[in-house]
C-alpha cells in the first residue's frame, strides 16, 4: 500500500478500509466465539440451565418446575407450570420472549438483560427436559 507523494489513489484508500474492515469482523467473531468461555454455536447445556433455573426460576415455578412453590399461594395467577403439555407444545421462540419480556398480568417480570443469549438457550434446553 504505497503511492509516491500527493492523494493517494482511490484504489489504495479503499483498499486500506478493507484491510481494517476485515480485521474488525476477525475481531468481532473471536469476540462472539469465546463467549462465556466457549464457542457461542456450542449446543446448549441443560445442566448449565438448571443452575440458571434454580438461581432465578424455582422460586416461583418450584424445584421441579411444576408451579408448585411456597411463593405459588400467593401469586394471582399462580406460576404456570412448565412440566405441562401446554408449556412444552410452545415454542423456543415464545418461551424466549417470555423469559426475556415477561408476561403482562402476572409476576412474570422479564429478564432481559438478566442472560445471555446463550444461558437463555441453556434454560430452554433445561425446560424442555421437565417434558413428562
Amino acid at each position: 500500500m504505497t503511492w509516491s507523494g500527493g492523494r493517494p489513489s482511490t484504489r489504495v484508500v479503499w483498499q486500506a478500509r478493507c484491510k481494517l474492515s476485515q480485521r474488525f469482523v476477525v475481531g468481532m467473531v473471536l469476540s462472539v466465539v469465546v463467549l462465556e468461555g466457549r464457542s457461542a454455536w456450542a449446543a446448549p447445556d441443560a445442566e448449565r440451565g438448571k443452575t440458571l433455573y434454580m438461581e432465578s426460576c424455582q422460586h416461583c415455578h418450584g424445584a421441579r418446575g411444576d408451579g408448585k412453590s411456597e411463593m405459588a399461594a400467593y401469586l394471582t395467577p399462580p406460576p404456570s407450570n412448565l412440566t405441562a403439555k401446554v408449556t412444552q407444545e410452545k415454542s423456543d421462540a415464545v418461551l424466549r420472549k417470555t423469559i426475556l419480556e415477561g408476561r403482562p398480568g402476572t409476576a412474570m417480570s422479564g429478564f432481559g438483560g438478566a442472560f445471555t443469549e446463550a444461558q437463555v438457550a441453556d434454560m430452554l434446553a433445561y425446560l424442555r427436559s421437565l417434558k413428562p
